[in-house]
């Protein structure tokens, strides 16, 4: 009789799916000018000229939507590499939480559409902040079974 899949290895399956889903998600942010970055002189800042874009027009701005598109590809890619090393249950899904922290907190700093803020950070940065945590917990903790390949 074969072994039904536990819990972590389900969410160990779907973590690279979320992250790819993320990134093709993050382009359709970037084309309706929502989640828009603060205003900036980079080279690469964009400018929205759409009157039906939720960005403010004709003001450079930071590309938040594509540097997250590119965090989140880069997380998928990651997980597909690192979930063929034939590693315990939880970790694939442990890194996925971390990268998404690290990256959605860093690029927090460049973004200016209201989310709410508690002070000292943003809403999404502190709530961010617990699952990189819990990612943290997964990714390090000592597993009772053995490794499945």
């Amino acid at each position: 009789m074969r072994r039904q899949p536990r819990k972590l290895e389900w969410c160990d399956a779907i973590a690279p799916g979320i992250a790819l889903g993320q990134a093709v998600g993050r382009l359709g942010c970037f084309m309706a000018g929502c989640c828009y970055g603060a205003k900036t002189h980079v080279p690469w800042a964009v400018i929205f000229s759409d009157p039906g874009s939720l960005a403010p027009i004709g003001v450079p701005l930071h590309p938040t939507q594509l540097y997250q598109s590119a965090g989140a590809f880069i997380t998928f890619v990651t997980l597909v590499w690192f979930g063929r090393r034939g590693v315990a249950p939880g970790r694939v899904a442990g890194l996925y939480l971390i990268m998404f922290g690290v990256f959605r907190i860093f690029i927090e700093y460049f973004r200016a559409d209201w989310r709410g803020d508690f002070g000292f950070a943003s809403v999404t940065q502190v709530v961010t902040g617990c699952f990189l945590l819990l990612g943290v917990y997964l990714f390090t903790r000592k597993n009772r079974s053995s490794v499945h390949a």
